[in-house]
């Protein structure tokens, strides 16, 4: 599926000082509007480069609204976003190389500096085929950057299934501090890897971001849609 930039997270406890201004900025409904775009064609090496300026928003402004079984909706408020309201612009430069691998650079810039992000990075869903999650980084159990020296740094091996908690309300789980690389492929070991040139923060689940927000309790979560991968700096 796309690729695209996402900054919301499911939010935990800890958040309650945070993300009022999430729901309200529609952080977790944005959209990626290409600006401009740039092709090298095929390049003496046999690369070829697309650069991409990419504007991300939500259409409209946000909320969470809390339903009587204690579930809650996420929703657009009729109010629609200008171009003034707070946005992403990202400059996404993709190298296509003759093995097939495909490089990403990218620099983001926020309009404003004082909203505090969860997360920023990339989004994917990708199939529910890819069910077996290997990588090399802090692991096997839950770290973020405050809390990760109790992690290894090594090769780690799950299925993305096992990466669900059943925490007694969803929420963000499942992050993966200095990752190098990490993989999904099937049950026969095809799939897909992707490798840092530095260190990611990756999640790997069955569910996206605002599924776990509008479960109140694991049963409400719904069928799995397929594997919703994150790859965050």
């Amino acid at each position: 599926s796309q690729m695209r930039l996402y900054t919301y997270r499911a939010p935990v406890d800890n958040d309650n000082w945070a993300f009022s201004r999430w729901f309200a900025l529609g952080l977790f409904d944005t959209e990626d509007k290409v600006l401009s775009s740039k092709t090298t064609g095929v390049n003496e090496d046999g690369t070829i480069v697309i650069q991409y300026v990419v504007r991300t928003q939500a259409k409209h402004f946000g909320k969470r609204i809390k339903n009587e079984d204690n579930s809650f909706t996420l929703a657009n408020e009729e109010k629609e976003m200008t171009d003034d309201d707070f946005h992403f612009i990202s400059n996404r430069i993709w190298t296509i190389y003759p093995d097939g691998s495909i490089e990403l650079n990218s620099v983001v810039t926020g309009s404003e500096g004082s909203v505090n992000l969860a997360r920023m990075g990339y989004e994917m869903q990708l199939s529910g085929a890819l069910t077996d999650y290997t990588y090399y980084g802090r692991g096997p159990w839950n770290n973020y950057n405050d809390r990760s020296t109790g992690s290894p740094v090594e090769q780690h091996r799950s299925t993305v299934a096992e990466q669900f908690i059943h925490f007694p309300k969803p929420q963000d789980m499942a992050n993966r501090e200095e990752v190098r690389w990490a993989a999904l492929t099937n049950r026969n070991g095809n799939g897909v890897i992707f490798v840092s040139t530095g260190a990611l923060s990756t999640t790997a689940l069955p569910w996206n971001d605002v599924e776990l927000t509008e479960a109140a309790h694991p049963y409400q979560l719904p069928a799995s849609s397929g594997t919703w991968l994150h790859l965050d700096a």
